[in-house]
């Protein structure tokens, strides 16, 4: 299988391809990249935890040919959500993480709970503005939240 950089066209076989396995396994089409950007709460922001922030850094723009700043921020267009590559110094040291923007974080957290999730951070305010939490489904799924 090859991979794709940003901005290139997957051939019609290849796409019609994935659908119909797609299809075949959960009984559905693959959303495309509009369908998810209209979602009631979009997938927004992704983050991948690692020890080594360089080596991380290196690993991802080669296989993807992504743009990576030294700060480990990932370069996106209005496609695609943005991302990046973080280096917590503590426990968890690697993990992947997506974000999923909601009105209002304490209510996103409250219904959570309410349906047999915990919370695992925050919130937390981000010093540009907004703020993130991060939450536990019951089935142990960590997924963060993301609020104006």
């Amino acid at each position: 299988m090859k991979l794709l950089h940003r901005g290139a066209a997957a051939p019609t076989v290849g796409r019609r391809s994935l659908d119909r396995e797609c299809s075949r396994v959960c009984g559905t089409v693959r959303p495309s990249l509009a369908t998810l950007s209209s979602m009631q709460s979009p997938l927004v922001y992704f983050e991948i935890g690692c020890r080594d922030k360089a080596a991380t850094r290196e690993f991802y723009s080669k296989l993807f040919q992504w743009t990576i700043d030294s700060d480990g921020r990932i370069k996106s267009d209005s496609s695609s959500p943005g991302g990046h590559i973080n280096s917590l110094g503590h426990e968890p040291h690697n993990y992947t993480i997506f974000y999923v923007r909601v009105e209002d974080l304490a209510d996103a957290i409250s219904r959570a709970e309410s349906l047999g999730g915990k919370k695992l951070v925050g919130p937390v305010t981000l010093p540009g503005g907004g703020a993130f939490a991060w939450i536990q489904d019951p089935e142990g799924n960590t997924m963060g939240l993301y609020a104006e």
